[in-house]
């Protein structure tokens, strides 16, 4: 059980309806190497923002930011429960804090400057400006060194700088529950999901975004899961060493993610020392005395 089956089970303990925080799952045709919900759970539970654009379209947290709050407004209304599952940490943030952004950083041809620079001289140039963010990024992210160049380029102020000041102010009340495992358990469960994506037909769904690498600085085009086969399409190297690459790039990302929420304010629940139905059953009660 994951974090996505656990969602799947305390929504339907209290008629939730899920929110996705995963900055994959938006996009359309990218199905096994996400872990999206199959069809039979999304008609066990409603779930919000899965399948919201094509890979070959933009889409940024501010949107994400929109879309969410629109759709838990839309839930409150109802009367139900919203679920914010998924473990892109600035997705979440942006929903449960008052994340603000104003468009007076965006400039449409800086952007497009810099979407012809190599990712190594993006890096180069964030680290001479803003060195705290070239460190918290991954060297690879273009999409976030693009970004954080531009609000530079357009403020004249570190996109570091801004988001230290920016409010951490609750926007709704709510828990926030993050899993873990212990290290050899949660690197075992990496490697059996990469082997069954595998054989759930993960390299066709991959080739299928290779063939749009025409636009190579699209998000989807980097996603964990995608871009590691595409050297082995170029006959770069073998199905083997690609599928090594994207099971270290996996633990890598696992790690990431728990260094992210061991700053925010979350309840940790060690899914080792739990098992499956004691995690369940304490988010359950928990939730119930908090809320009901």
């Amino acid at each position: 059980m994951g974090k996505s089956s656990l969602a799947l089970a305390v929504a339907k303990e209290f008629s939730a309806e899920i929110v996705s925080a995963d900055s994959m799952q938006i996009y359309k045709k990218l199905d096994i190497g996400t872990a999206k919900p199959s069809p039979q759970e999304r008609e066990e539970v409603t779930h919000h923002l899965l399948d919201v654009v094509e890979p070959w379209e933009s889409f940024d947290l501010s949107t994400y930011q929109k879309l969410a709050l629109g759709a838990i407004s839309d839930i409150h209304r109802r009367g139900k429960l919203p679920l914010l599952s998924g473990g892109t940490g600035l997705y979440v943030r942006s929903v449960l804090e008052d994340y603000l952004f104003t468009e007076e950083s965006s400039d449409p041809s800086i952007r497009s400057e810099l979407s012809q620079m190599s990712t190594l001289d993006l890096l180069a140039k964030l680290k001479a400006v803003d060195p705290k963010s070239a460190l918290r990024l991954h060297p690879n992210d273009r999409r976030r060194l693009e970004r954080a160049l531009e609000v530079y380029l357009v403020t004249g102020k570190p996109i570091s700088q801004q988001q230290s000041q920016m409010s951490r102010k609750k926007r709704f009340h709510s828990l926030t529950f993050c899993l873990t495992r212990s290290r050899p358990e949660l690197y075992r469960r990496v490697e059996q999901r990469v082997d069954q994506m595998i054989q759930e037909g993960l390299l066709d769904e991959a080739r299928m975004l290779y063939a749009l690498t025409s636009a190579p600085q699209q998000t989807a085009m980097q996603a964990i899961g995608y871009k590691e086969f595409f050297p082995f399409f170029r006959g770069e190297c073998s199905l083997e060493d690609a599928i090594s690459i994207l099971k270290r790039n996996t633990r890598r990302y696992a790690k990431r993610q728990l260094t992210w929420f061991r700053r925010e304010d979350v309840i940790w629940l060690d899914l080792t020392e739990l098992g499956e139905e004691g995690t369940t059953n304490k988010i359950i009660n928990l939730t119930s005395k908090e809320f009901f």
